[in-house]
C-alpha cells in the first residue's frame, strides 16, 4: 500500500491545501479503503485510475463529516430544497444524517466518479459498483467513532470563509478551491471547461495579441462567475454561499446573495475627472466604476470613450472581473452594437415573446411537424414568418421537427428541435415511438444540444418523458417523485455550464 496514494493528494480537498495533524491517519485510511476496493478491479473494470480516485474522494467524504467541516452538508442540504431528497439517485436508507456516514451518500460518491470516468456505466444495474459502496460503507462506518477531527482544516476553512467575505480579490482567491479542490464540485471537467474555453478565445481576433498566460486568466476569471460548475450545476460563488449558510458564516451568505453579474460586453462613457466614471452598456444598463478599479492611466481615459469588460457587483460596489480593453468609438458604432442585441428590438419591431406565440398556437407550447414544409407552412401562415428566413438556415434540414415555446426565456421564447418527437409521449403527437423511446429517450437528459433544459424540464414536470424515467440510468426502486427529481439532478451533473 505505501505510497499509493500520498498526503499532499489527501491535501488537495482541504482548504488552502493545508497541512494538517491527522494527515498521516486519513493518508492510511485512504490507502486502507484503495487496497480493498481494488480487490473489485477486474475485466469489467480494468482502469485501477478509478479505486484511486475514488478512495480519495470517500476519504475527503470522510475526513468532511468526521469534522463537520459543512460541505457535503451543504450539498445534501442544497439537494434537500431543489428536489426534497437529501441524496440524489440513492434513496434507500431509512434513517439520514448528514454528519454521519451514510451508504446513500457513499453509493451516490461512487457513481459519482464512476459516471465521470465510465459514462456509458449505469448504476442500477451494476451489481460491481453496488458492491464497492457497500463494502466503501461499512469501511467508514467501523472507522466512524474513532477517527481523529481534522479540527486543522476545520478552522482554516472558517478562516477562508472569513477571508472571501473581506473583499472581491479575496472572494476570487477562496473560489479558486471551489474549482480545482472541494471534492465535491472539483474533478475533470474543469480541464475540459478550460479547453472549451481556450478553443473559443483562440476563435475570436479580438483575443489575438493576448499572451497565453493572459488567455487562461481571462478564461478562469470568467469560469468563477459565468459558468454553471459541479454536480448542481450552480455558479461557483453559489455553491460557496451554500456551504457559507451551512456552517453559519451569514455575512458571507448575504453578500454572495446580493452578486450581480455582467458578461463581458462593450461600454461607453463621457471622459470627465472625477473619481469615478459612469458607464453604460450595449444592453442600456448604467454603472458607476471607480477609476482605481479600471486600473488605467488617466491618459488612457481621456483619449478614450468606452471599453470593452466585465463585471461583478460585490460588497456594494462594481468591480472588474478580469480584463478591461479601452476602446474609441463614434457614438453611431455604439447604437450599431446596441442594435446587434437579441434582447433589444429594432426600431419599430417588438420581440415576439411567448405570451404572443401561445396566442396563435392556442396555448399549445409544443408543436409536432411531420416534415420541414409542414413546419414552414405553419411559421408563414400562422406567425407571419418571411420565407426568407429559411435559406442557410439549420431550419431547412431538419428532420421530425417540433417548436417548443419557452414561457422562461424571455429573450428567445421559441426553440426548433429535431428528432425528438419519438422520444415525446404526449396525446398530440403522433409520431411517438415506444420502441424507439424505451432505448433512446434518455438521451435528451444529457445531450445539450437536442434539447433546452426548459424544455426538458417541461417535458419532465409534464411526465412526457416516462421512458426515459423508466430507463436503467434510474433506480426502480425509487418512487416516481424520486426519480423525476434524478432525472433533473441527471441533467443539471452531465450538462453543467450548459444546463
Amino acid at each position: 500500500m505505501k505510497g499509493i496514494i500520498t498526503t499532499q493528494e489527501i491535501r488537495l480537498a482541504h482548504p488552502g491545501m493545508c497541512d494538517c495533524a491527522t494527515d498521516l491517519y486519513y493518508t492510511r485510511f485512504a490507502n486502507r479503503l484503495f487496497d480493498s476496493l481494488r480487490g473489485f478491479v477486474g475485466k469489467d473494470l480494468p482502469d485501477k485510475n478509478f479505486t484511486h480516485v475514488l478512495a480519495r474522494k470517500l476519504t475527503s467524504y470522510f475526513e468532511d463529516i468526521v469534522a463537520d467541516m459543512g460541505v457535503w452538508h451543504s450539498f445534501s442540504d442544497l439537494c434537500m430544497k431543489l428536489y426534497g431528497y437529501p441524496v440524489p439517485m440513492y434513496h434507500a436508507d431509512k434513517e439520514y444524517y448528514p454528519d454521519e456516514p451514510s451508504l446513500d451518500a457513499v453509493r451516490y460518491l461512487v457513481w459519482d466518479v464512476a459516471n465521470e470516468l465510465f459514462p456509458d456505466r449505469i448504476f442500477e444495474t451494476d451489481r460491481l459498483l453496488q458492491e464497492m459502496g457497500l463494502e466503501a460503507y461499512h469501511q467508514l462506518s467501523d472507522a466512524f467513532e474513532q477517527a481523529p477531527i481534522n479540527e486543522d482544516a476545520k478552522k482554516v476553512m472558517d478562516d477562508m470563509l472569513h477571508y472571501a467575505a473581506g473583499g472581491f480579490n479575496e472572494l476570487r482567491n477562496v473560489l479558486d478551491w471551489v474549482l480545482a479542490g472541494c471534492y465535491i464540485t472539483s474533478g475533470t471537467w474543469l480541464n475540459k471547461l478550460l479547453a472549451e474555453k481556450a478553443r473559443e478565445i483562440n476563435s475570436v481576433s479580438f483575443f489575438d495579441g493576448m499572451s497565453p498566460s493572459m488567455k487562461q486568466y481571462f478564461a478562469v476569471t470568467n469560469i468563477k462567475f459565468y459558468d454553471r460548475v459541479g454536480p448542481l450545476a450552480l455558479k461557483s460563488y453559489e455553491w460557496l454561499r451554500s456551504l457559507a449558510q451551512t456552517v453559519g458564516h451569514q455575512e458571507l451568505a448575504t453578500l454572495l446573495e446580493q452578486v450581480k453579474v455582467l458578461k463581458m460586453d462593450t461600454y461607453k462613457y463621457t471622459p470627465d475627472d472625477g473619481e469615478s466614471l459612469t458607464l453604460e452598456n450595449t444592453h442600456g444598463q448604467t454603472i458607476k466604476v471607480s477609476r482605481k478599479e479600471l486600473n488605467l492611466d488617466p491618459e488612457v481615459v481621456k483619449q478614450h470613450n468606452g471599453c470593452v469588460a466585465g463585471f461583478v457587483f460585490y460588497k456594494d460596489e462594481w468591480r472588474l472581473n478580469g480584463l478591461v480593453v479601452p476602446l474609441q468609438q463614434s457614438d453611431e458604432d455604439f447604437e450599431e452594437a446596441k442594435r446587434s442585441q437579441a434582447d433589444i428590438p429594432l426600431p419599430g419591431t417588438e420581440i415576439m415573446t411567448a405570451k404572443m406565440l401561445l396566442e396563435q398556437t392556442g396555448n399549445r407550447r409544443i408543436l409536432y411537424f411531420k416534415d420541414v414544409d409542414e413546419m414552414k407552412t405553419f411559421l408563414q401562415e400562422k406567425l407571419n414568418y418571411p420565407g426568407s428566413i429559411f435559406e442557410g438556415s439549420p431550419l431547412a434540414n431538419m428532420k421530425l421537427p417540433c417548436m417548443f415555446i419557452d414561457t422562461v426565456d424571455e429573450t428567445n421564447p421559441q426553440f426548433f428541435a429535431q428528432n425528438l418527437e419519438q422520444y415525446i409521449k404526449d396525446p398530440d403527437n403522433p409520431y411517438y415511438d415506444a420502441k424507439k423511446a424505451k432505448e433512446d429517450a434518455v438521451n435528451i437528459l444529457w445531450n445539450a444540444d437536442s434539447a433546452t433544459s426548459n424544455m426538458v424540464n417541461y417535458l419532465i414536470d409534464h411526465e412526457m418523458l416516462p421512458d426515459a424515467e423508466q430507463h436503467y440510468a434510474f433506480s426502480q426502486h425509487s418512487t416516481h417523485q424520486q426519480r423525476l427529481a434524478d432525472m433533473n439532478f441527471y441533467m443539471r451533473y452531465n450538462r453543467r455550464s450548459r444546463y
